[in-house]
């Protein structure tokens, strides 16, 4: 009996040692621990290998710091950040996760990823995915899947061509979505430009919700959207500010 009783023990422990299928994982660019085991104690230092590392349903916690990089997500994840400071008199604050593009590509670009969570990042310095002559998606480049978007900043992101090769259309300098749904909440989306779409651009979207955000000062460099350019089979526009958005400008 005694060794029966020692088995069924030692089987509860090995259960309640597996992590959870949608654990958690963590990134800290300024950890010093080694080795890096995307715990809440030993962090991974790099957010591309906690991407690689994450199952599907995963919440990958990003602590303060500029990321600098583009990455790429074909699965469904939360990426959660440390939240932007607020400032004086209603000037921004100090940021707290920035994801920083190297002026090559989205800063993120989520392939047919599923349902994506983004939360609480400064999304900046991208610039845009080539698809045949066009590019598109400047900070973010989204092929369908269900993305939500919240407490963001999607700042400082331009597409243009490449190479000198005129031609082509490049559409969403701050967000670009293709065949996917959107929700974007409580965010701002500021200081982007494309030749459509400065702010967002949207082509064959299936549904799209837009609520409390801030869409300013973005520019469409050709004809239309200076602020939002749309295709899209529903789109619900909830308590925005849209402003100071312009279109004809190089």
């Amino acid at each position: 009996f005694m060794s029966l009783r020692v088995v069924a023990v030692m089987a509860v422990v090995s259960l309640t040692a597996c992590p959870s299928a949608a654990s958690d994982l963590y990134v800290d660019t300024a950890s010093k621990v080694s080795p890096a085991l995307g715990t809440a104690s030993a962090p991974y230092r790099s957010l591309r290998r906690a991407i690689a590392a994450a199952p599907s349903g995963a919440t990958i916690r990003i602590a303060a710091g500029t990321y600098r990089g583009a990455w790429v997500l074909s699965k469904s994840v939360t990426l959660r950040g440390a939240p932007t400071t607020s400032g004086k008199a209603g000037r921004v604050g100090r940021a707290g996760t920035v994801l920083r593009g190297e002026g090559k590509a989205p800063v993120l670009s989520l392939l047919d990823a599923g349902k994506v969570l983004l939360e609480d990042l400064v999304i900046r310095g991208g610039a845009g995915r080539p698809v045949g002559a066009d590019v598109h998606g400047g900070g973010i480049y989204i092929r369908g899947g269900d993305t939500t978007l919240r407490r963001c900043r999607i700042v400082d992101n331009h597409t243009r061509a490449r190479g000198g090769k005129r031609g082509g259309l490049q559409i969403g300098g701050g967000v670009f979505v293709h065949k996917g749904s959107l929700t974007v909440e409580e965010s701002v989306i500021r200081g982007n430009s494309a030749r459509r779409g400065g702010g967002i651009g949207l082509v064959a979207s299936d549904t799209v919700l837009l609520r409390r955000n801030l869409i300013a000062a973005n520019v469409g460099r050709g004809d239309h959207g200076g602020g939002i350019y749309g295709d899209v089979r529903d789109i619900r526009l909830i308590e925005n500010r849209i402003r100071d958005n312009r279109i004809g400008f190089t």
